[in-house]
């Protein structure tokens, strides 16, 4: 591979070994670097999870024939479809055609507010799902076949392919009018859109913690979504606290086109090491104007700064929840890695750029997607809906949304932390 730049979405197998759309399905095969990876996903034809005691059971694959699981996300679409019959499944990505208005949700927000583009917005992505919902059930041929299928995504995502205002989603107070579980028709199926949490905590991250069943663990829990939007969850002995902070596409492509953000952090890693990046992110003059190609890939003061600007909002973010929950982040015993981004991620080299505490290096696992994984596990055991419905129900109301808008001491934690670690 040369320095040229890449298209944001071109297939880069030389360089990370992975296709340019990264859902952190860990179906990629050739990883380059040793990353931790608690692997919690669909292997070998069967579901796994933290309670393998269901599938034991069989309670895990009850229900219908094919169950189908989706993550809507700002920059990419995922899909799962499991036949409980051969136990086999099958994938589908794509990127979210609507980026054409917008690399984030604000962007989109903000396009929606004329009706014509609304309309636009939710023909786009649900063209996009119905294709893939199509794909994968014409190669099950599920003809006599009964489908459950579950969609989770972020809040304005799933109000867009709603056709639902989303104006309030982006102004303060930032009003969360529609949060319940509720059910769309994709490609003539039944589809069950996962409840949020609030206006910037979505469905993705319910789902994520549900999944991996974070509030039954012992101890101090900090979930990492880091994306498009960075959403954060913190588990304490006092319930949990959960925010989010418009990371924007530093972490999923950005400036630095067909750099993904483990990728990237990999990279400054190694350009801090050898003092071409200082502390503040500046690059060696010698660099400063044209970049530097690193490992085949050109890294620009640019990047440079938008991975600044999102390490140091998710930073700030989590200092701000351990303020609120009275902890410091001695007392966190694990961190979750979701997504894309986590599920490549080196905690190691997290922490030499800042955006891990040095003392999580060593906690840090990560679980994939996890909004996908929990749409799939919930598609999959939809025949206890009440009981679903009631587990998600207790996640939405008893957390502690945090607005990071609102909050006096986040501009200045957020200032704090955009330089690199001396």
């Amino acid at each position: 591979m040369t320095g040229r730049k890449t298209n944001l979405f071109e297939v880069n197998k030389e360089y990370s070994g992975r296709c340019g759309i990264c859902t952190g399905c860990g179906r990629c095969k050739e990883i380059h670097r040793d990353v931790k990876v608690l692997v919690n996903f669909l292997h070998e034809g069967r579901l796994l999870n933290s309670h393998e005691e269901k599938t034991a059971s069989g309670n895990a694959g009850a229900g219908k024939d094919i169950a189908l699981g989706i993550d809507l996300g700002t920059t990419t679409i995922a899909m799962v479809c499991y036949n409980k019959e051969n136990g086999t499944e099958e994938y589908f990505t794509a990127v979210n055609p609507q980026i054409q208005y917008g690399q984030d949700v604000l962007s989109r927000i903000e396009a929606s507010e004329d009706s014509k583009i609304a309309e636009e917005l939710r023909r786009l992505v649900t063209e996009v799902l119905e294709m893939g919902v199509r794909k994968l059930l014409d190669k099950f041929e599920p003809v006599n076949s009964e489908v459950s299928m579950v969609l989770s995504g972020n809040t304005t995502m799933l109000y867009l392919l709603k056709g639902l205002p989303a104006e309030k989603l982006g102004r303060a107070p930032f009003t969360l009018e529609h949060k319940d579980v509720d059910v769309i028709s994709l490609a003539g199926y039944r589809c069950v859109c996962v409840p949020v949490i609030s206006a910037f905590v979505g469905g993705d991250v319910l789902t994520g913690l549900w999944t991996n069943r974070v509030m039954e663990k012992p101890g101090t829990v900090l979930y990492l979504d880091l994306g498009t939007n960075g959403e954060i969850g913190l588990k304490t002995s006092d319930g949990l606290f959960v925010t989010a902070t418009a990371a924007g596409p530093a972490f999923e492509g950005g400036p630095c086109n067909g750099v993904w953000g483990a990728d990237m952090v990999h990279l400054l890693a190694g350009l801090l090491r050898n003092r071409i990046v200082d502390a503040t992110g500046l690059l060696d003059d010698l660099y400063f104007e044209k970049g530097i190609i690193t490992e085949g890939v050109c890294i620009t003061q640019e990047a440079v700064r938008a991975f600044q600007t999102a390490k140091g909002a998710i930073r700030a973010g989590i200092e701000v929840l351990l303020r609120k929950a009275g902890i410091n982040a001695e007392d966190i015993t694990e961190v979750l890695l979701a997504g894309g981004f986590g599920y490549f991620l080196n905690p190691s080299e997290a922490v030499s750029t800042g955006l891990l505490p040095e003392i999580l290096a060593d906690k840090a696992r990560a679980v994939g997607n996890a909004s996908l994984q929990g749409a799939l596990e919930a598609a999959q055991t939809w025949s206890n809906a009440d009981d679903i419905r009631s587990e998600w129900k207790k996640l939405c109301d008893g957390a502690q949304v945090v607005n990071l808008a609102m909050d006096e001491e986040f501009q200045e934690l957020f200032i704090g932390n955009l330089n690199f670690p001396e």
